[in-house]
Formats: structure tokens, sequence, C-alpha cells
């Protein structure tokens, strides 16, 4: 074996070992390139739950008509808490929201709005037309369940996306500020 054919072999194997080490260079480039596309994806999701729910007792009875002076509701409304846990400013629009409460159901649902925005971190609170109570409720503990379907997304024209959740509350008293527990009923679905 001469000296030429031994400084071919070696610039063969080097030459190999080059292919070798940038081939598995590019793999690794493209693995990393995948996860930072995954990284900017998840940004700019758009992520839309439920946060709380709000009660407002109301009696439209004037002065002398309340019983002994107590508070008696007539009516009662309830709010969701949506918050945007996401990067993104999300724009909404519900398009049901159910409520019933001691087993009564609103007979007219009027909003003013059925749709807006929420930007990141914050939220907003969706105010149901509420539901009269006639008789009124003078009986406590009472059971009220909501039910909201909504469609979300981003501002970056992406499908929407749905939430849908349940939310089951026990309201324990009728004193305005009264305190309410809520119980999680189901998880969201998705489309």
């Amino acid at each position: 074996m001469n000296l030429a054919s031994g400084w071919y072999i070696f610039s063969v194997v080097v030459s190999t070992v080059a292919v070798v080490f940038t081939a598995w260079m590019a793999y690794e480039t493209r693995k990393m390139a995948t996860v930072a596309n995954k990284a900017l994806e998840i940004e700019r999701m758009p992520i839309l739950g439920l946060r709380d729910i709000k009660i407002e007792l109301y009696n439209n009875v004037k002065g002398d008509d309340l019983k002994g002076g107590e508070f008696v509701p007539t009516g009662i409304r309830l709010g969701l808490e949506l918050f945007n846990a996401g990067r993104v400013p999300i724009r909404y629009k519900v398009n049901n929201l159910s409520v019933s409460f001691a087993n009564r159901v609103s007979d007219l649902e009027k909003y003013l709005s059925r749709g807006g925005q929420v930007l990141p971190g914050s939220s907003i609170v969706f105010w149901h037309s509420g539901i009269h109570l006639d008789p009124p409720i003078t009986k406590f503990p009472n059971k009220g369940r909501a039910v909201i379907d909504c469609e979300y997304s981003s501002y970056f024209g992406d499908d929407p996306k749905l939430l849908r959740e349940t939310v089951e509350f026990t309201l324990d008293g009728a004193t305005p500020g009264s305190r309410i527990n809520w119980l999680y009923v189901d998880e969201s679905t998705k489309a």
C-alpha cells in the first residue's frame, strides 16, 4: 500500500464521518425547529375558561310590602366569569346560556350583547337576563344550574373553539351578598 492510497482512504473516512455528522446535526436542528414551532403555536392559542359565577338577588317589592322587613328575593340574575388564560386577545360569542334556579327557568331572555372580547390575563362577566321568582322563594337552600355554550377564537383568524360548561350551585340564604357554593359538573367537550 502506498502513501497516496492511504491518504485516499483517510479522506474517504473523514468525508463519511463529516456527512454522518452533518446529517445528525440537520436532524437535531429539525427537531428543535419542531419544538419551537409548537411553542409558538401554544403562545398563539386562545384559551378561554369559566372562572367563577356571580349571583345577584333582587326584590322589586316596595317599602311596606316587605314581610316584617325581611329580604324576600323576587328575582335572581346569574353572571358567568369568562377568563382568558392565554396570551392573545380573544373574541367570544355566547350561543346559549340557560339558567334554572329552584326548579324555575327564565321565560324571557334578553341580552344587550352576546359577545365581545377578553384581553390576555383578564376576565369578563357575562350576565344572564334573570329569572323572575313569582311566587318569591322563602325556603333555603336552593339549587341552581347554568349551562353555557360559547364559541371563541383569537384575532389571528383561527377556527373557532367551543366552550361548553355546566355548573351547579347552591344558594344558602336570601340576604343580599349571600354566600354561594358551587360544584363543577361537566368538563369542556371538544368539538
